[in-house]
């Protein structure tokens, strides 16, 4: 809520996970590279995991944690989640509906802007660790997926399991911000 004179070094290490994010989607316009380049992917994304964890960390002992910093946060999240299972799609590691999955945060704001334009009411969510710890398993799956060592079917199953919650966990939020729970 206050104004600080800089951006701090959290939404500085912030910025570059949209960085990674983007050299990341470069791959999506070209087959999977090979040899070492193969790893390149799947590097990328896992940096800016890490990163993801380091810049809110970084926020709380420096004393810049802030509204920006958590809505950059959030959004590079579900942008990460949607390239790099773009890129596992592309690379034939995970089936095509696993894009829904992909989008289903911005599948999630569309609904409630539908709900808004339609004059329904629309409720607030309560905070939830849970809904952390299935991004994170979510985001850390999607890099496991784009290592080159790993191969469907293996991928598909392992998707199907990181999908169940992930699902449920979208499922049960649209249940709330609509009022049925």
């Amino acid at each position: 809520s206050t104004l600080l004179p800089t951006l701090g070094a959290a939404n500085v290490l912030t910025m570059l996970r949209g960085l990674a994010f983007g050299l990341l989607a470069g791959f999506l316009l070209s087959p999977w590279p090979t040899g070492g380049l193969a790893w390149l992917p799947a590097l990328l994304y896992t940096l800016a995991i890490v990163a993801d964890y380091l810049d809110g960390y970084l926020a709380r002992i420096t004393n810049h944690a802030t509204v920006l910093g958590a809505n950059l946060d959030i959004e590079f999240d579900a942008l990460g989640i949607l390239i790099a299972t773009s890129l596992a799609v592309n690379y034939h590691q995970l089936p095509w509906w696993y894009l829904f999955l992909a989008a289903s945060r911005y599948l999630f704001l569309f609904g409630i802007w539908w709900r808004k334009r339609r004059g329904q009411p629309v409720y607030d969510l309560p905070p939830s660790v849970h809904r952390r710890i299935v991004a994170g398993f979510q985001m850390g799956f999607s890099s496991v997926v784009l290592w080159p060592i790993v191969y469907p079917p293996g991928t598909t199953l392992a998707g199907i399991a990181f999908a169940i919650p992930f699902t449920a966990s979208f499922v049960r939020d649209w249940l709330v911000v609509s009022g049925r729970l």
